[in-house]
């Protein structure tokens, strides 16, 4: 993927060589048609900047009618199968919130391909595959925030889109929103249009080829694993506008690969920052989500040390940077275990504790405190909600807490050293693929 400009021809031949064609032994996912054969079919390739086709994002070729998402949702044995909300049936409230059926939103009528909206189901709560989930109870969750709307990665999930019928009508609406107005390029989707570089979450720069794709970026701002998830869910059942059907294996092994080599570095110079500005910028504080330059020049440190490892830098403070810090405050002994909230004891037990995603309440707050003092938690992020970025502090003071020796101390004896961060020669790559598959076939375009 090249963030800033279309690729050359002769790039676009040299990344398609790399759509290995994978001889099929089984096709068993999710209930797949397995007539099709796809023993010489290349499997197709993730582009970022293009997720899948405004065709695929509209068509209703796969599922015409309520009944034939019931049949897949009987085929892969989904706890929604047998899912009933006041009278009316998951493939039902699916269809019916997919087309429009449903009461329109501020004159948006949705016209989305009922299998986008059921690998949404997949992608955001295992909705498909998590066959023995108890669908009463909802121990999880799952079904009241099904489709993840009004879930921010940071907060508590929204009460007022709580439910199965709210979670495939807003998500509907908004999905349809955003489409429409990515495909003219309106301020109402801004900057997520078509044409535009967006900077994703998971800090990779991305261009947006089609309204679809911008749509879902919108939606979802994840190069990996969000919009990836959603390509494979799609491409593995034949959603799209091809009817070939894959493993998710088969996707992963021809897609994965190519995760970093994807990435182009950008032609930019790059300052060198010192280790005593470097330590400042590790301990200063940053708001979630935002571009600036002091996070572009603590990426720029952490990857000279080794622990930022994408290969842009793009000065956006989202999921990948405070990771990066966490590692380098461990390996260096940063963590001040020493805690101004609570006791050490207690913050210690809080730590120790262990909390399922979703959880809120005051003794998340506590735990989060507890993070905020050792330094490896935004105290701007101390929600009360057990979510990502709670998830990735929690399990990092964990960790730390079990290298300490019995009864405390300064901490781990022999730190882990910082790993550089591997370089990708392209050229290599290719060579290495084209001489492991000899005389495969080459993908020149995505069936999507």
């Amino acid at each position: 993927m090249n963030p800033k400009t279309k690729i050359s021809f002769k790039n676009q031949i040299s990344k398609k060589i790399i759509s290995i064609c994978l001889f099929i032994s089984s096709l068993a996912l999710l209930g797949l048609n397995l007539s099709v054969s796809v023993s010489a079919q290349s499997i197709p390739i993730y582009e970022p900047n293009f997720i899948i086709a405004d065709g695929t994002f509209t068509s209703t070729r796969v599922f015409s009618s309520p009944n034939l998402i019931q049949d897949h949702l009987n085929r892969v044995n989904s706890p929604l199968k047998n899912y009933v909300q006041d009278g009316r049936t998951a493939a039902t409230m699916i269809w019916e919130s997919s087309r429009g059926i449903t009461k329109a939103k501020q004159s948006v009528t949705p016209q989305i391909n009922p299998g986008v909206m059921l690998a949404y189901l997949e992608k955001e709560q295992s909705l498909l595959s998590l066959s023995s989930y108890n669908t009463a109870t909802d121990p999880d969750f799952r079904i009241g925030s099904a489709m993840g709307y009004g879930c921010p990665d940071t907060d508590s999930c929204d009460p007022d889109y709580k439910g199965f019928q709210n979670q495939v009508n807003w998500a509907a609406f908004q999905l349809q929103y955003n489409f429409q107005n990515a495909a003219v390029g309106s301020n109402l989707s801004a900057p997520y249009n078509v044409g535009s570089t967006i900077t994703t979450l998971d800090e990779y720069k991305v261009k947006i080829d089609n309204a679809s794709t911008g749509a879902n970026y919108r939606y979802t701002p994840h190069v990996y694993w969000g919009n990836y998830n959603l390509f494979k869910i799609i491409v593995a059942n034949g959603w799209g506008q091809s009817s070939t059907t894959y493993s998710y294996s088969q996707i992963d092994n021809a897609n994965l690969p190519l995760k970093d080599a994807n990435i182009a570095i950008l032609n930019e110079s790059v300052p060198f920052i010192s280790d005593q500005e470097g330590l400042q910028l590790v301990n200063a504080a940053y708001n979630f989500g935002q571009v600036t330059d002091s996070t572009r020049r603590l990426q720029i440190f952490l990857r000279q040390k080794g622990y930022y490892q994408n290969r842009q830098i793009t000065g956006m403070y989202g999921m990948i940077t405070p990771a990066a810090v966490k590692r380098y405050k461990i390996a260096n002994k940063i963590i001040n275990w020493n805690f101004t909230s609570f006791t050490k004891a207690e913050c210690e037990g809080t730590i120790r504790a262990n909390f399922s995603y979703g959880t809120t309440g005051q003794s998340v707050v506590n735990l989060q405190k507890c993070l905020t003092d050792i330094g490896i938690f935004d105290k701007s992020n101390q929600t009360g909600f057990y979510g990502i970025l709670t998830t990735e502090a929690h399990n990092t003071a964990k960790a730390y807490l079990n290298s300490l020796p019995i009864g405390g101390g300064a901490g781990p004896a022999n730190p882990t050293p910082p790993v550089s961060a591997p370089v990708v020669n392209y050229a290599d790559f290719l060579n290495q693929y084209k001489s492991q598959y000899p005389g495969q076939a080459i993908s020149m375009n995505s069936s999507l």
